[in-house]
């Protein structure tokens, strides 16, 4: 358990810094109506993966840098909770796939 634990949190540090620095919502001026489809679904992508940080930017607000620490922090842990979750099933799919599948028949 704990080396899922740990691969997921050390991968979504650049996963994460790619997400807020690369791909970043504008969430101050939204989006334009005539918008390409690829942006309004990473901009979905982005409000769904930092919305833990969203929701404890209401506890800093007007303190624009902690609110930031708040959005990050709130991606970092959902990308690396969904990370773990991934391998723990792919892990469990495994398992499941090499074990020998016992059947009886009755005669």
């Amino acid at each position: 358990m704990r080396k899922p634990l740990v691969f997921a949190l050390l991968l979504a540090l650049p996963l994460e810094a790619a997400s807020f620095l690369i791909l970043p919502f504008p969430l101050d001026v939204g989006l334009p109506n005539d918008a390409d489809w690829f942006v309004k679904l990473m901009s979905i992508r982005w409000v769904a993966m930092h919305w833990i940080g969203l929701q404890m930017g209401r506890w800093f607000d007007g303190h624009d840098l902690f609110m930031a620490w708040a959005i990050v922090f709130g991606g970092y842990l959902e990308i690396a909770a969904v990370l773990y979750i991934t391998v723990w099933v792919l892990r469990a799919l495994r398992r499941s796939a090499e074990s020998p599948v016992i059947t009886s028949r009755e005669s």
